[in-house]
């Protein structure tokens, strides 16, 4: 069987591939368990929940996952 340190390092060396891959393409897919794609956020106002003010947020990127229409499991 795997040890728990070998299947640390295959997780870590996959999420590797799909970052590189996602930088690179913009968009990665795994068939049977879902889609990656990069999403630009727009700046924009929000709100601070705890005191009420108002701030500024910055644009940024994030990772969207799109999950597939059949289950996985």
């Amino acid at each position: 069987g795997e040890t728990q340190r070998s299947t640390e390092q295959r997780v870590v060396a996959l999420l590797e591939i799909l970052s590189e891959a996602l930088l690179t393409e913009g968009r990665v897919e795994l068939r049977g368990f879902g889609a990656f794609a990069v999403k630009n956020r727009p700046a924009r106002v929000g709100r601070n929940p705890r005191t009420g003010e108002t701030i500024m947020k910055v644009a940024a990127e994030g990772v969207q996952r799109k999950f597939p229409d059949i289950p996985v499991w």
